[in-house]
């Protein structure tokens, strides 16, 4: 018999299957709102190695990921009394091309000479290594979002910081050595910081650093390479910011950058 009760009993399965797929649905929209997205949830930091390592060198794991710490303690077990393993830079998933002065200048966000004024041994976004100072110069080229360009930093994965339980070694295996203070620098930066102030620049040391040391002036192969010449020879770092401030791309503007 066709009632009203009867047509309400036939439609109570329906009734709990859509209810049954709301609740479902709640619950997936509440689990995904609650899983961080991937990329970057919060700026890199920069802890000195006074700060990392306590007093009577233990490390402090509280600031570390848990990725991180295993990298550090299993590099630390291997060097007991001294450096003999080491932590390499980390690989990056720029795909630029760095093979010529025009393509490191077309493929800069910022183009920065300075000179180093401190340096300090830590860890950067939890890779050990050691942290630049530098006075710059106007910017050469700039295309990216730094903070305050008075005084910028370079981060350089390399260094040896000494714990109770070994030595956390980093090393770049570049021809172009790690600066000291007093030498001049001059960086093709390629990616934007990602610290919260903006002013801590990262370069491959071995393609995107230039150091002037002990009045030696050291450049990644590739700067010498132009159209012109077969390969170019620069006496100093003048003469090469001479080669990049005249170079037809120093206004270029690199990829993915907003127009």
């Amino acid at each position: 018999m066709d009632t009203v009760e009867g047509r309400k009993m036939s439609q109570l399965p329906r009734l709990l299957l859509s209810t049954m797929f709301l609740v479902i649905a709640c619950a997936i929209t509440a689990t995904a709102a609650s899983v961080q997205p991937p990329g970057r949830r919060e700026p890199a930091r920069w802890v000195p190695a006074s700060v990392a390592i306590t007093k009577t060198g233990e490390l402090r794991r509280d600031i570390f990921s848990r990725l991180d710490l295993a990298v550090i303690d299993g590099n630390r077990a291997r060097n007991s009394t001294g450096c003999t393993t080491f932590i390499g830079p980390s690989p990056t998933e720029e795909f630029i091309d760095l093979s010529s002065l025009d393509s490191l200048i077309a493929n800069s966000l910022t183009i920065m000479r300075g000179q180093v004024t401190a340096s300090e041994t830590g860890f950067y976004d939890g890779r050990p290594g050691t942290l630049y100072a530098v006075r710059p110069k106007p910017l050469l080229k700039h295309y990216g979002h730094l903070g305050d360009q008075s005084s910028l930093h370079v981060f350089i994965p390399e260094g040896t910081i000494s714990t109770s339980q070994g030595y956390v070694c980093a090393r770049t295996f570049s021809d172009i050595p790690a600066p000291v203070v007093g030498d001049e620098v001059l960086a093709f930066v390629s990616l934007d910081p990602i610290d919260g102030k903006r002013r801590i620049l990262q370069v491959d040391v071995q393609k995107q650093l230039v150091v002037v040391h002990g009045h030696q002036l050291f450049h990644p192969a590739a700067a010498a390479v132009t159209p012109d010449e077969p390969r170019r020879a620069y006496s100093t770092l003048d003469d090469l910011e001479s080669a990049i401030r005249h170079n037809k791309h120093i206004n270029d503007v690199p990829m993915g950058v907003a127009q």
